[in-house]
């Protein structure tokens, strides 16, 4: 009796209170070792609300860095330029530049994932192959965005004048192939790839806004250009200098939540659980 007495309560309290429903234990069989190990680390996701939760977060996190911005960076709040610059949105060595390399990488983590799925579900495919070129083009972007390479080789080809002819920023011309190239993969992986209507339109409006950021940091180029818009509206050519680039930098931070949300709930919605073992 009192070999199997613990064992028949145990057995009771498996069927009244519905953990073998919940955990898909077998009632028959109340063993211990099939539970989770205490040593496992789980994380579940509602995949219906955890990509609205990170753009939400995403957007609010952008909201402050442009209010911060416009506090101590365009305010003046410290003597210090370094301080201001580390708020500005204008500044490479800024937080901005940090989080926008941040959500690049982010995404590019995204697409890897994505393009290790769909490995073994569309053998190679040709989205397949435009996912996992759009993951290394980001991871570039994402580089590039605190080691400043685009500005490099806009100085690169402003020395050798061959942009001489260009009105704008010199690196445009040299870097506007894989600019193309970026556009397209994404086309033809809202068209032919994502599933959802929801997926679709968060990565097409993430393109659109990537699209706009593109045309206002053209026109910030222009020779020009500031001093117009400050005599077109009433506002001082400082405030048109500064703010058109913080819009700039903002639309470029919008347009890779959107994608990268956007790409998540793709990714979510495909696949049930990722499972990572070290043995």
């Amino acid at each position: 009796m009192q070999a199997w007495h613990p064992h028949l309560i145990e057995l009771l309290f498996y069927i009244f209170s519905g953990t073998h429903r919940r955990k898909g234990l077998p009632i028959s069989s109340p063993n211990p070792s099939a539970q989770s190990d205490p040593g496992d680390l789980g994380l579940s996701l509602n995949r219906r609300y955890a990509s609205l939760t990170l753009l939400v977060l995403l957007i609010a996190a952008e909201i402050t860095l442009v209010v911060l911005d416009a506090w101590i960076s365009y305010g003046w709040v410290f003597s210090d330029r370094r301080t201001r610059d580390l708020f500005s949105l204008r500044a490479e060595n800024s937080l901005g530049t940090w989080f926008s390399s941040v959500q690049l990488l982010m995404l590019a983590a995204v697409l890897g994932v994505t393009m290790v799925h769909g490995r073994q579900a569309s053998r190679r495919s040709p989205a397949w192959w435009a996912t996992g070129w759009l993951g290394v083009i980001c991871l570039y972007v994402s580089i590039d965005e605190v080691a400043q390479i685009h500005e490099r080789i806009g100085r690169a080809t402003r020395l050798s004048g061959l942009a001489d002819s260009f009105p704008s920023y010199p690196w445009l011309p040299v870097l506007s192939p894989l600019l193309v190239v970026t556009a397209v993969l994404i086309v033809l992986l809202v068209a032919r790839y994502l599933k959802s209507f929801r997926a679709r339109l968060l990565v097409s409006l993430g393109l659109v806004v990537w699209i706009i950021a593109i045309g206002v940091e053209f026109v910030q180029g222009l020779p020009g250009a500031h001093a117009w818009l400050a005599d077109a509206i009433p506002l001082s050519r400082r405030f048109v200098d500064h703010f058109s680039r913080v819009i700039e930098e903002f639309f470029e931070m919008l347009g890779c939540s959107l994608l990268l949300t956007g790409f998540l709930t793709d990714l979510l919605d495909r696949i049930n659980r990722v499972e990572v073992k070290f043995v």
